[in-house]
């Protein structure tokens, strides 16, 4: 199975950290959180974890901070459209 599409609830530390990863191993990745200032932190720790990483792994850089960061959608809309499916289901 090639799965090149992967989707990530939450953008906290792991939520991250599973983004970058996947992004760095040539995946899109959607990540989905309650709010755009969240999302932007994320986009911003990515960032740093990207630059960071060049660093400890000299030479074996998997494309610039900008490259990984275009493979990752950040979503806010569709977390609170999950909510109100959820609620309408229990209704």
């Amino acid at each position: 199975m090639n799965i090149k599409m992967v989707g990530v609830i939450g953008a906290g530390v792991m939520g991250i950290g599973v983004a970058q990863n996947l992004a760095q191993t040539d995946h899109q990745v959607l990540l989905v959180d309650t709010s755009e200032n969240i999302l932007d932190k994320a986009k911003q720790e990515i960032r740093n974890n990207i630059r960071f990483q060049g660093f400890f792994k000299k030479g074996e850089r998997e494309g610039s901070p900008d490259d990984i960061i275009a493979k990752i959608g950040l979503i806010s809309e569709l977390f609170l459209k999950l909510q109100a499916f959820y609620i309408s289901f229990l209704i």
